[in-house]
């Protein structure tokens, strides 16, 4: 589907709480916020079993935008982190170290990874220590999932009453093609943000260990 405004698919203000079961919204597109759902001053949103992929929006949130509602997400794909092509996900990217700058989307980040994740959300020349200002916090380190090796980071600066969050998945190039470290950010949920590294099979991922 696509909108002029909110929710490609989806839109609702100040209606009540919307739940989806057994669905999938694909390739959803929006003008505004929410390429895929946009919710606002509205009840929560409840996902079962259901999908959200392709979805883009000009504004915030690519595949959800909620304000002023909560979110449950059960035995569903709404928000998607893995590994390219061509390369698989590192197993204990707790054990490895470093820092670097990375340009997700339209921002620079730099992506401490034991410690937080920072945002420059103003055009920038360079991304690197000389170009970048910290504007938000996306999250500080919480925790690598024992089965999935997500990275967690959690309690960033507000948006609007919801702390910024994000999940982290570092991958390992198995084709050789890859020569140096490889970032994506996407925003599928307001402020709730996706990241992938992808690195070269030689040089080790960054730690994702908190420091001591």
């Amino acid at each position: 589907g696509y909108a002029d405004g909110d929710g490609g698919a989806i839109q609702g203000s100040y209606a009540g709480s919307l739940k989806l079961a057994d669905s999938s919204i694909k390739d959803s597109a929006s003008g505004g916020d929410g390429g895929g759902i946009a919710m606002a001053n509205s009840g929560d949103v409840e996902l079962e079993r259901s999908s959200l992929s392709g979805c883009q929006a000009a504004g915030d949130g690519g595949g959800i935008s909620i304000r002023r509602g909560g979110i449950s997400i059960l035995q569903s794909d709404a928000l998607p982190s893995s590994c390219p092509a061509g390369s698989v996900l590192h197993s204990a990217p707790e054990t490895l170290a470093d820092s670097f700058y990375a340009v997700g989307g339209s921002h620079c980040y730099l992506v401490k990874t034991g410690e937080h994740i920072l945002q420059d959300a103003n055009p920038f020349t360079t991304c690197d220590a000389a170009g970048f200002s910290e504007d938000y916090k996306i999250g500080d380190f919480a925790s690598v999932d024992p089965v999935t090796r997500i990275v967690s980071f959690t309690d960033g600066d507000l948006c609007g009453s919801t702390p910024r969050s994000a999940e982290l998945t570092v991958c390992m190039d198995t084709s050789g093609a890859v020569v140096e470290n490889q970032f994506t950010a996407s925003e599928p949920v307001t402020c709730g943000y996706v990241f992938v590294l992808t690195t070269p099979t030689l040089s080790p991922p960054p730690s994702l260990q908190p420091p001591s």
